[in-house]
């Protein structure tokens, strides 16, 4: 039947090629969607990776002070100790 009639057949095709153009344009400005969305998430990432790495670095630094603290104390004690006996020996010679 669709021979018979050439113009409904080319009614037809002109608007599947409409629908055609139309889908195309739609998975094109999908396709750009997910590029904008493709380089916001690697964005993200690179900063979430630049972020772990100075977490990394800072509670290696809090290590350090940490250890440089417990010295310190333990310098302190010493002194403390020396101080302690020099009051004791002060206090028996007189």
């Amino acid at each position: 039947d669709h021979f018979d009639s050439g113009i409904d057949l080319s009614e037809e095709t002109s608007h599947s090629l409409v629908d055609a153009d139309q889908n195309n344009e739609s998975l094109e400005s999908l396709r750009a969607l997910c590029e904008t969305h493709q380089k916001s998430l690697d964005e993200q990432l690179r900063e979430n990776f630049r972020l772990h790495q100075q977490r990394k670095t800072l509670k290696e630094e809090a290590t350090l002070l940490d250890d440089a603290l417990k010295e310190g104390r333990e310098i302190l004690a010493v002194f403390d100790t020396a101080d302690d006996d020099e009051e004791k020996k002060d206090g028996l010679a007189q």
